[in-house]
């Protein structure tokens, strides 16, 4: 059906003369309007300053071959939420205004933001892929034995649009000893560069009993600035990762995630429980700050008590380092990396 939102009520209510219609596009497709007047492409993020009383357009979401349109993502201060058909967007007609918009204002009240966000679901209907090639070419045992030393830098695009690059110095020591599991843990530095500088420790703990199978059993997280805080993650019975998969083959998991926070004021303790199904959908090419390879695919359908989330992680064909990921958070693309000193 078509959604019509009303956007004037904000501007009166907000006592402000404009405000900021962000469309964000993933993967997938391209967003247009009706009008012609914009056009926002896969992987963009385009902002509309709505200055006035008299805009009215209808925004399409167009599928590139191979996906289909899904909806108009549905979360706070995001027009035409869980919509399925064209999204009209009206600064006219304030006795249009449904309780959907009414909700969707409260919201932005309460934030204090004059931003909108209008972003497309685009699903793969194909499988995506080359259609050939095993999971098994990006399954690296080096990442995991004791002594391997590696150093990654990353830049998150976040939805909102701030970046942030972070850089990763780590080592994997061996023989220790997680949540009465036997396991090795990667060991790494952080530090992250955005408005304000992150500094942290992390610790995985990691076993690959079976071939080409890695399970985690949990992390333990320092933040040693801005402020110092530590949290300790336990996944049980483990959250698994396969390598031994084919084109379009899946796998299903479920495990409990409980993680104690301590920030100086006492422990706060949170468990939550994930249903995840995921598929390997094959070898393709993808290309990052860092260059352009072969690359592993994957997708990962995760549901827990709060909602669904959809992750696709791109592993390099050789060396097993992740190039990129995706979802509707945010994106992360691999700047630089090596392993033992060697790079990609």
């Amino acid at each position: 059906m078509r959604a019509t939102r009303i956007l004037a009520i904000v501007l009166s209510a907000l006592a402000v003369t404009s405000c900021k219609l962000r469309i964000v596009v993933p993967e997938g497709g391209t967003v247009r309007s009706q009008s012609g007047a914009y056009v926002c492409a896969a992987g963009q993020r385009c902002t509309i300053d709505v200055v006035d009383f008299f805009f009215n357009e209808t925004f399409i979401a167009q599928p590139a071959s191979g996906y289909t349109f899904t909806g108009w993502r549905k979360a706070d201060r995001r027009l035409c939420g869980g919509d399925t058909g064209n999204c009209t967007l009206s600064t006219r007609g304030l006795d249009a205004v449904n309780s959907q918009l009414t909700n969707l204002m409260q919201s932005i009240f309460d934030s204090n933001s004059d931003v909108f966000f209008l972003q497309a679901v685009f699903e793969q209907t194909d499988g995506g892929g080359s259609g050939g090639g095993s999971a098994a070419s990006c399954w690296n045992e080096e990442l995991f034995l004791p002594g391997t030393q590696t150093e990654t830098e990353y830049r998150v695009t976040e939805t909102l649009g701030n970046e942030i690059i972070t850089n990763y110095k780590g080592i994997v020591e061996g023989g220790l000893s997680f949540n009465g599991n036997a396991t090795n843990a990667l060991v790494l530095d952080i530090v992250s560069s955005g408005d304000v500088e992150n500094t942290s420790l992390s610790r995985s703990y990691l076993s690959t009993v079976v071939a080409r199978q890695v399970r985690d059993f949990g992390t333990e997280v320092e933040v040693t600035s801005p402020i110092m805080v530590s949290a300790r993650t336990v996944n049980e019975p483990f959250r698994l990762i396969r390598f031994d998969l084919s084109p379009g083959q899946s796998f299903s998991q479920s495990y409990v995630t409980t993680t104690t926070t301590d920030a100086g004021g006492g422990a706060q303790l949170d468990s939550v429980s994930t249903d995840s199904v995921t598929t390997f959908d094959g070898i393709e090419s993808v290309t990052v700050p860092a260059g352009s390879f072969q690359a592993c695919r994957f997708t990962e359908i995760s549901s827990t008590p709060g909602g669904e989330d959809t992750q696709r992680e791109w592993i390099h064909v050789g060396t097993g380092v992740l190039l990129k990921a995706v979802n509707d958070a945010q994106t992360t693309e691999l700047v630089a990396a090596s392993v033992n000193g060697t790079g990609l």
